[in-house]
């Protein structure tokens, strides 16, 4: 049996009996998503119907099976001009499909095998390389913009996303300095506002003794998040540049000086935020104020998901998101905590009414933010006033 390597990360190329077809060598977009969709979905028979659909939704012709039918002709001319006299589209009765006797290695389905090979080995670390060394980019982009091209990449991007994150953690952890270093700033291209990320950068100096480097390195971020999002970086982004702070009346003065004027939503230490909890139980029974303690969390949308390094770096790049979606969109005096990795508790004073819509604008700008949609986020509210127990 003969094979074929083919290749739809950042482009499109065909590889066969030492000939090599690529996109800049037709520059068809129509030839291009015919050849695409038949590897694809080499192991089935497609009516001509569907193809047509798939090639002309536009309803760029009155007559689809028709304009197939040239394109079909277009294409074997294409593939014999470039890769040889084999026949590679099979057609018979109005139904199309791939040569079997032509195995195609795809690198799409390379990567997720070498993905599962990580989950299944002991030496991930190995597997999760050669994972991330398959990405060359966005699937097919000369034809993005097509459901079932997006539908891939927005898998692909995630996957590479938490594949870089994983071996992220593994290079900081083991002090494998340059990798770390060059991978950073390939996933900050990515996802620029995953503060876990940030953090490692700003350690990694700090342990390599390069205090002005760390220190400078935090001014550009909270730069970018001011200015991008509207939002200081966290404070344990800030703890590790400034180290603790002492407690008297001019620190605090100074504090709440400095922060007073800032709208945005306070983040709490979960021991502070039931503090706060308690106090306002106690003194929301001498006022007419509501307020409300939200339950957000995460959850992972490919159910097929288990292994536990791929959810850990999903859950940590979108609850970055999610925090900075809440503290954009509450008021200066509402105020969260961040509960393990999936979960964040949110105290809210609005009218009962109002409730559902403060969520539902920190939800939609969260999956702004989260333009791969990896997780859904669920919520539920409970009045502050169900935490206190009458005697």
């Amino acid at each position: 049996m003969s094979v074929m390597k083919a290749y739809f990360l950042g482009t499109f190329k065909l590889e066969y009996k030492g000939k090599t077809l690529t996109f800049n060598d037709y520059h068809s977009l129509q030839i291009t998503k015919f050849i695409a969709y038949l590897i694809k979905n080499r192991k089935k028979k497609i009516f001509n119907s569907e193809i047509a659909d798939v090639l002309y939704k536009d309803k760029t012709t009155s007559d689809p099976i028709n304009a197939l039918k040239a394109l079909v002709y277009r294409t074997r001319t294409v593939l014999k001009q470039g890769l040889g006299e084999d026949n590679f589209i099979i057609s018979s009765k109005g139904i199309y499909h791939w040569n079997p006797e032509i195995e195609v290695i795809l690198d799409l389905e390379e990567l997720e095998n070498y993905k599962n090979m990580a989950i299944e080995s002991d030496n991930k670390i190995e597997y999760y390389e050669k994972c991330l060394s398959l990405y060359g980019g966005h699937v097919l982009p000369m034809i993005s913009g097509e459901s079932w091209v997006d539908m891939d990449d927005s898998y692909v991007e995630s996957t590479i996303l938490s594949t870089m994150i994983i071996l992220l953690d593994y290079y900081f952890e083991n002090n494998l300095s340059s990798k770390f270093r060059e991978l950073s700033k390939k996933v900050l291209e990515i996802d620029p506002y995953n503060e876990g990320v940030h953090y490692h950068v700003m350690s990694d100096y700090l342990r390599d003794g390069k205090e002005e480097l760390a220190k400078k390195y935090y001014e550009q971020v909270a730069a970018m998040f001011n200015k991008n999002l509207g939002i200081a970086p966290s404070s344990k982004l800030q703890q590790l540049i400034e180290g603790q702070t002492k407690m008297d009346f001019d620190e605090l003065k100074s504090y709440v000086h400095n922060n007073n004027e800032v709208n945005l939503a306070f983040e709490a230490s979960p021991d502070v935020f039931k503090d706060l909890c308690l106090i306002e139980s106690k003194r929301i029974r001498r006022s007419k104020k509501d307020a409300f303690i939200v339950n957000l969390t995460i959850k992972i949308k490919n159910k097929d998901v288990h292994n536990k390094d791929f959810i850990n770096a999903i859950l940590e790049s979108t609850a970055s998101l999610l925090k900075n979606a809440i503290m954009t969109k509450l008021r200066s005096g509402d105020c969260f905590t961040q509960v393990g990795k999936d979960r964040f508790l949110v105290l809210i004073y609005c009218d009962p009414v109002y409730i559902d819509g403060v969520i539902k604008r920190i939800v939609d700008t969260f999956y702004i933010l989260d333009k791969y949609r990896r997780v859904d986020v669920e919520y539920t509210a409970q009045d502050i006033r169900d935490l206190i127990t009458e005697d």
